[in-house]
């Protein structure tokens, strides 16, 4: 069965290898060609799926495969110029030398000739699907895992008869959910407390359906709430809504970068999303994760680890993926965390059961303090010495870093 991620720790390795292709280390434009037909084959391998490269019969296919009884052939060109007409149309030759319910892919790391585009939307049955740089990011990451991107493109195709779809066109069903600018009709009893002296609180969205509900600051009296059906932007003041990453299923808290750009998780992803264009930064996620500034202006994501990776790990985001990156594994059990802090630029404060843990990064020494609360899932952090974390039956919780003892300790805002 496809759809899940088998062997992360293989992936990473491919995605590093996909990396030194594109800055050409170790190959020429020429010769990388066929070093990518094969870690095409490799990516799909994670997942779970059957793929075989450079298979000779019936005219040489650079790839083929099978995801949820649906069979594929794919060719690749990973070249300066866009891809024409006249490679689309060979791959359409090699279609029909198949069985019927075939499908060719083509994979172009450069796009299409506006010709190629033409051609294969005007004329008879539709055999062929396209596709660019940005989904084979998005599928080699696990942005948009394979079985559901290639769902995704053939629905366009059956459906509308659109053989190209860009991947900010493909989650047509991204939208504002419902939700209130007022409060719930009760809330909890003693009402909301401010996490620090001159600070007010109050409840500004309510009703929001979301089992990986995230907000970040987006400017003066604007969030970016994460929902279910899109990461949406809202304006507290004129009590407004709009999509602001149209994806659905994104998780957790995203971050806004120095130029405005929004990065979100997504399945096992980290996507970019600006000026309308999707990109890829980073993959091969297996469990809890969450994004993670540092005060030194770098962008890390934390992962709990998973059955199939164990350990949790936290990863210095590269500017593409790929990228040279730094993974360092963190001695917290696994699937036991839930989130992540940095409280200075080189110590990492994981929350989680059994309990809270500071971490020296590099170096990899700790401090642990007994969790006060049962799955502490958020956390802000509010200065160099404190944070707030948020846990069941409505908890808020300070811990503070002692500076003359060395240890942290907790204390309850409010229950």
């Amino acid at each position: 069965m496809s759809g899940m991620l088998r062997d992360p720790q293989a992936l990473r390795r491919v995605i590093g290898e996909y990396g030194r292709l594109r800055r050409l280390e170790g190959c020429t434009p020429q010769s990388r060609g066929q070093h990518f037909y094969a870690l095409i084959a490799d990516a799909l391998k994670c997942w779970g799926i059957d793929a075989t490269p450079n298979v000779l019969s019936a005219g040489e296919v650079d790839v083929v495969f099978a995801v949820d009884g649906v069979r594929y052939i794919l060719e690749a060109k990973w070249e300066k110029d866009r891809t024409d007409t006249g490679k689309v149309a060979k791959l359409q030759k090699r279609v029909r030398q198949r069985l019927a319910g075939t499908y060719g892919v083509m994979l172009s790391m450069s796009g299409y000739t506006p010709a190629a585009l033409a051609d294969v939307k005007d004329g008879e049955r539709l055999e062929v699907m396209l596709l660019d740089g940005d989904h084979w990011e998005a599928m080699l990451a696990g942005l948009i895992p394979p079985d559901e991107l290639f769902s995704l493109v053939r629905d366009h195709a059956a459906f509308r008869g659109h053989p190209y779809t860009p991947v900010p066109e493909l989650f047509s069903t991204a939208r504002v959910p419902q939700l209130s600018f007022d409060p719930p009709p009760t809330l909890p009893d003693g009402g909301l407390a401010a996490a620090q002296p001159g600070v007010k609180a109050e409840v500004v969205l309510s009703r929001i359906a979301s089992g990986q509900l995230g907000i970040a600051p987006a400017g003066p009296d604007r969030l970016l709430v994460t929902t279910e059906d899109a990461v949406i932007r809202v304006d507290l003041r004129d009590r407004t809504a709009e999509v602001a990453v149209p994806m659905t299923r994104c998780r957790r808290n995203p971050l806004i970068s120095q130029d405005g750009s929004i990065l979100f998780l997504r399945a096992n992803g980290i996507g970019c999303y600006h000026d309308g264009r999707f990109t890829t930064v980073g993959g091969a996620l297996t469990g809890n994760c969450c994004l993670v500034a540092n005060p030194d202006g770098s962008t890390w994501v934390f992962d709990n680890g998973a059955d199939a990776d164990p350990g949790a790990s936290v990863t210095k985001l590269g500017a593409s993926l790929g990228d040279p990156g730094t993974r360092l594994p963190l001695s917290y059990p696994p699937m036991s965390a839930f989130t992540a802090a940095w409280v200075t630029p080189g110590e990492l404060l994981t929350i989680g059961n059994p309990d809270f843990r500071i971490t020296s990064v590099p170096g990899g020494g700790q401090r642990a303090h007994r969790s006060p609360q049962t799955n502490p899932m958020g956390i802000v952090h509010l200065d160099s010495r404190t944070v707030l974390t948020a846990g069941d039956s409505v908890t808020l919780c300070t811990v503070i870093q002692d500076e003359d003892e060395g240890v942290i300790r907790s204390e309850h805002v409010r229950v």
